[in-house]
């Protein structure tokens, strides 16, 4: 009986995929079939993921991963606006579900202690109602089952989008945006970072130099998407 409810449900009130907008088949979430195997993946592959490349050097990350390629008009870029604009918190923990899923199996991920997501700022929260960073977290804690931390670090500047400025603007413009409130707790622990979308790696620096005040700490970094 409750399968039959289902699929008259299914029938005159169908989820569509977020990106073609075709209706959605039972086992089928957020995205179609046919999108999910459109996406562009990163695969993981340290030797060639962009993210590992893009920290290539710094001696305060132990890894950095992606899970997809971000291009404009692309469909990572259609996700990456249903969950930030459109309330689609689910789809940030399907998201998130998925890549820890494929990074376990993929390479040779080192479990971390804690789980970070990059903070929103208190008035940006407050309009959005959510942090589309930590229900990435999220999806992939369901995977890791570690701790979230969402109050050791803390964001004190509302920076404007950083997709339309330079690489110099960017960096000046949030080098002071976040504030380490209690790094005790942080002490000696291996913190994984999680962002949505990486583009020239400013945000995340500017938390890696503030996490980085912690004695031994270990800090990994994990973005949903990074930009081409």
């Amino acid at each position: 009986m409750k399968r039959i409810l289902t699929e008259l449900l299914y029938l005159f009130f169908p989820n569509t995929c977020v990106n073609c907008k075709s209706p959605l088949i039972i086992g089928e979430e957020q995205l179609c079939i046919a999108c999910l195997n459109q996406l562009s993946y990163t695969r993981f592959n340290v030797n060639q993921n962009p993210a590992e490349l893009l920290f290539a050097g710094r001696n305060e990350i132990s890894a950095a991963y992606a899970f997809l390629h971000y291009e404009k008009g692309g469909i990572t870029q259609k996700l990456i606006f249903s969950l930030k604009y459109h309330n689609n918190k689910k789809l940030g923990f399907l998201l998130g579900r998925m890549a820890a899923l494929q990074l376990i199996r993929q390479v040779d991920f080192e479990q971390p202690d804690v789980i970070i997501p990059v903070p929103l700022h208190k008035k940006r929260l407050k309009k959005r109602g959510y942090n589309q960073s930590e229900w990435i977290a999220k999806g992939f804690n369901s995977v890791c089952r570690k701790s979230i931390d969402t109050t050791s670090l803390v964001r004190l500047k509302k920076t404007e989008t950083q997709t339309k400025k330079s690489v110099y603007d960017r960096i000046t413009g949030i080098e002071t945006a976040f504030q380490l409130t209690s790094g005790e707790n942080l002490e000696g622990k291996h913190v994984l970072l999680i962002d949505d979308v990486m583009t020239s790696g400013a945000t995340l620096n500017a938390c890696v130099k503030e996490l980085s005040r912690c004695e031994k700490i270990k800090i990994s970094i994990f973005c949903l998407a990074v930009a081409q």
